[in-house]
């Protein structure tokens, strides 16, 4: 790493290299906010042109599928847009952004950048993503936030000269590389769990060394107490010394608990109906949470088996009114099916624990990673880290700079 000293300027929108610009949006490129056919018009749909909505914007940098698409009639009507387009939401979810990967058009809650050849279309893709913030700053609370067209236009930012734009994008975008390795490594790991989970919780793969017959009985026979907390979700308190388990998927914390034992928690209504959680000590819970203890069985035997087939029967019998909920019979009358010998219960809660852990492990590096990147991307879109390159014509070879001027 070369220290280098970085002289800065100060701009309306703060401190800057010397050597950034300043610049509105519009003067990057064309600016054209997208629209949407008529859906009656059948000859605008179905064609071979891709079409984006705010929906089809997740966590994909390039887009090349969508999932309506539309016809050359409709691109005409819309105006093509370029492989290399910068897509940027400014109604309601505002800056998700994206690149276009494909020609195609997107609707009238996008704006649509198409760069002049001084800026780089990844640049730009990172630039927004870091700045989501700063653009939700601009939006104007009506029935729903938005940036028109003409604001959007007139929005500042920095710019690095096209060389480091495109050595900063190329560093960042590493980055998502490993993260999307990350990504793909823990989704295999996964179903790898999830099919062990199918074949040992069947008794259809028996581990080394057991045998013997495997019995069903209902979760009621086999747990003594099924209880629900008695309090209100408000009654968290972030400085609480004890876990507070409502139906999220993460706990919170309280001052006091009602609970002193180890039991199985299942968030009874909401988004996450059916979510289990294990714990063992002092914790309270909110009153549509079950907590399950006493067992009769091995206890993470039964929450694996839980975690795979509790799912199933609640889709056959949640009650779904404003919010899906499950009653306590839902889970008294759940059949479980286990080894009568408890040591093979021990084995298999076991193999999957230690597969959970692997998966901890791998999402715990790819949070790193998601750190690291956003720390990256905050020194270099700013300039307080830059890229040097002995020649601007390359992008391969970097020299990191730290500066040492502060701004």
């Amino acid at each position: 790493m070369t220290k280098t000293k970085t002289k800065f300027k100060h701009t309306e929108i703060g401190w800057i290299p010397e050597d950034w610009e300043i610049k509105k949006i519009k003067d990057i490129g064309k600016i054209i906010t997208g629209g949407t056919p008529s859906t009656k018009n059948k000859n605008y749909w179905n064609g071979e042109y891709i079409w984006v909505t705010p929906t089809d914007i997740s966590n994909k940098k390039i887009i090349y599928q969508t999932e309506r698409n539309i016809s050359k009639k409709a691109i005409e009507l819309l105006g093509e847009l370029p492989v290399g387009t910068v897509l940027v939401t400014c109604i309601a979810s505002i800056g998700k952004n994206a690149i276009l990967g494909k020609i195609g058009a997107c609707n009238q809650q996008i704006n649509a950048i198409i760069p002049n050849s001084n800026y780089d279309s990844e640049f730009l893709y990172y630039l927004f993503e870091n700045s989501k913030s700063y653009l939700q700053g601009f939006s104007s609370i009506t029935a729903t936030s938005i940036i028109s067209k003409s604001l959007f236009e007139k929005i500042r930012f920095q710019f690095p000269p096209l060389h480091e734009q495109q050595a900063i994008a190329e560093v960042l975008s590493d980055i998502d590389t490993l993260i999307d390795k990350m990504d793909k490594l823990i989704q295999k790991k996964i179903n790898i769990k999830n099919a062990t989970m199918h074949l040992l919780l069947s008794g259809k793969k028996r581990l080394p060394g057991f045998k013997g017959d495997w019995v069903k009985r209902k979760l009621g026979m086999i747990c003594k107490k099924i209880d629900t907390g008695k309090l209100d979700a408000n009654a968290m308190n972030p400085d609480g010394i004890y876990p507070f388990f409502t139906c999220a998927k993460e706990h919170f914390y309280i001052d006091f608990y009602s609970f002193d034992t180890e039991a199985i928690l299942i968030s009874g209504n909401g988004e996450n109906v059916g979510y289990v959680h294990y714990y063992k000590g002092k914790f309270n819970a909110y009153q549509r949470t079950y907590v399950l203890h006493e067992f009769e069985e091995n206890i993470f035997y039964i929450k694996y088996y839980l975690e795979k087939y509790l799912k199933e029967r609640i889709k056959i019998e949640v009650k779904a009114g404003n919010t899906p909920y499950i009653v306590k019979d839902t889970l008294k009358e759940m059949e479980i099916f286990f080894p009568s010998n408890k040591s093979e219960q021990q084995a298999i809660a076991q193999v999957l624990s230690d597969m959970d852990k692997e998966i901890d492990a791998l999402q715990k590096r790819k949070n790193k990673l998601t750190h690291i990147k956003q720390s990256a991307m905050h020194l270099l879109l700013t300039g307080k880290v830059r890229l040097i390159h002995p020649s601007q014509n390359s992008t391969k070879t970097k020299q990191v700079s730290q500066n040492t001027t502060n701004a």
